[in-house]
């Protein structure tokens, strides 16, 4: 990697870094910044592009949005962020053919980053990189369900349902019946 590129990766990181600080994290609800950044780069700006997940738009477009609108300036140079929302399989597929070159890439999981070193055979990215946002994963089911797993008096995770997942009796094994029975209602018809 060229030094001129680290710089502008370098750039690019502490800009977003700087703007979810100084702005209190898109506190305005993702509406796309205060309106006044411009759509496109100015003439003669150093372009960023900074290829985002999905989960991460409501967050960073506001963000992008101010940071433009600043008018931030490098070496003397006008500096525009461009964002884009790519799914993170997308952007490591396309990254490693060659087809897509951001400045910057934020995927939904770290996963990404060592999947695009192993496949394109280059260190891409680093072994080791900050998580800049994290999901939160929950298990949603029905009432009755989560009863029979023994909430809420036990707090349940992933361990709980791949037991009843490996389990050959399934739900029978937690609920005491042989079979799950599906409760099923008639629809009336008007003739």
């Amino acid at each position: 990697m060229k030094k001129s590129q680290f710089v502008l990766i370098a750039v690019a990181v502490v800009a977003v870094a700087l703007i979810a600080v100084f702005s209190g994290g898109g506190e305005d609800g993702g509406s796309g910044g205060s309106g006044s950044a411009p759509q496109n780069a100015p003439s003669g700006a150093t372009e960023i592009t900074f290829a985002y997940s999905p989960e991460k738009e409501v967050l960073l477009k506001a963000l992008i949005a101010d940071f433009n609108a600043s008018a931030t300036e490098a070496a003397g140079k006008r500096v525009f962020v461009k964002g884009e929302n790519v799914s993170s399989g997308d952007a490591q597929l396309r990254i490693t053919r060659g087809t897509y070159k951001p400045t910057a890439w934020t995927p939904s999981s770290s996963m990404w980053g060592r999947l695009l070193n192993f496949e394109a055979d280059q260190p891409y990215v680093a072994d080791d990189n900050p998580s800049i946002v994290r999901t939160p994963l929950v298990i949603a089911m029905w009432e009755p369900m989560a009863k029979a797993l023994g909430h809420p008096s036990k707090k349940l995770g992933f361990k709980d349902i791949l037991e009843l997942a490996r389990s050959k009796r399934g739900w029978g094994a937690r609920c005491g019946c042989t079979t799950l029975r599906v409760r099923r209602t008639r629809r009336a018809t008007a003739s």
